[in-house]
């Protein structure tokens, strides 16, 4: 359990880590901050309520996130060079956004993030909304040909 801590876990030099079972509550600023690596994130608890950026922010790497629960102030911020694994087809995702108040996931790049089989707050996921993007790229939440943010 990470209480109040302003980074919890910050992922550099790291290339392989697993972070699972963790609670992370309290006003931490940065629960997890990804700089490089495939880090596995599954099975943890964001309730943060003072996240600046996200509750777990990827600078730069390809986080693997399954069944993660946020009810943090914000989920998950993807930076421009940074790519994420939210979810396949064939491996969903199993994140619940479902009670975050801001973003779900923000995405500032211009890779084509997967994000299926996760719960948002909105159904469909609201575009500006559930799912920000900023960037170039998208964030694919389903499998149909028109589940995609942008």
């Amino acid at each position: 359990v990470f209480v109040d801590v302003l980074i919890s876990i910050d992922m550099t030099g790291a290339t392989l880590a697993e972070i699972v079972a963790n609670q992370f509550l309290g006003s931490g600023i940065l629960p997890i901050q990804v700089q490089s690596g495939t880090p596995l994130i599954q099975g943890n608890t964001f309730a943060s309520t003072a996240t600046s950026d996200g509750a777990v922010y990827v600078q730069n790497g390809k986080p693997v996130l399954r069944s993660n629960t946020f009810t943090s102030n914000k989920g998950i911020a993807i930076q421009p060079g940074a790519d994420a694994d939210l979810g396949t087809a064939a491996s969903p995702g199993l994140n619940s956004f479902a009670a975050v108040p801001g973003f779900g996931v923000k995405h500032d790049g211009a890779a084509t993030i997967q994000a299926q089989g996760n719960t948002w707050q909105h159904a469909p996921p609201t575009a500006g909304v559930d799912i920000v993007v900023t960037g170039a790229g998208s964030v694919v939440y389903g499998p149909g040909i028109n589940d995609h943010v942008p």
